[in-house]
C-alpha cells in the first residue's frame, strides 16, 4: 500500500483523549471542549512567541550587522522554540491532570446516580 494510502494512526495521547471524552454525557462533551480550547489556545500563544522571537532576533542581528540575518534568527529562534514548547507542555500536563479529575468526577458522579446506595 503505498505511503499516502495507509491509514493514520493515532498518537497515544490522541488514544487516551479520544477514551477519556468517549463518554457521551454532556457534561463530558462540554470538558472535551474546554480541553480542546485550551489546547488551541496554548498552541496558539506558542505559536506568537516563537514569532516574537523571531522578530526580535532577527532586528537585533540587523542592528548588529550579523552576515545572514535571517538565517541566524531562524536557528537562535528555533532553539528558543524547544524551550518554549517544553513550557507548553508542561502547562498543557497541568491542565490535562486537572481535567482528568474533573472528568473523573462526574464519572463517579454519574455511576452514583446510576446504582444508588
Amino acid at each position: 500500500m503505498p505511503e499516502s494510502e495507509q491509514p493514520v494512526k493515532e498518537t497515544i495521547e490522541q488514544i487516551v483523549e479520544r477514551v477519556t471524552f468517549s463518554d457521551p454525557d454532556p457534561r463530558i462533551q462540554h470538558l472535551k471542549g474546554i480541553w480542546e480550547d485550551a489546547k488551541a489556545q496554548e498552541r496558539h500563544v506558542f505559536n506568537q512567541i516563537c514569532r516574537q522571537e523571531y522578530i526580535q532576533r532577527l532586528e537585533c542581528h540587523r542592528v548588529l550587522g550579523t552576515p545572514n540575518p535571517e538565517e541566524v534568527a531562524k536557528r537562535e529562534a528555533d532553539l528558543c522554540a524547544l524551550l518554549f514548547r517544553e513550557e507548553m507542555e508542561a502547562r498543557l500536563d497541568e491542565r490535562w491532570a486537572a481535567m482528568q479529575r474533573r472528568v473523573a468526577a462526574v464519572l463517579e458522579e454519574k455511576r452514583e446516580d446510576e446504582c444508588p446506595g
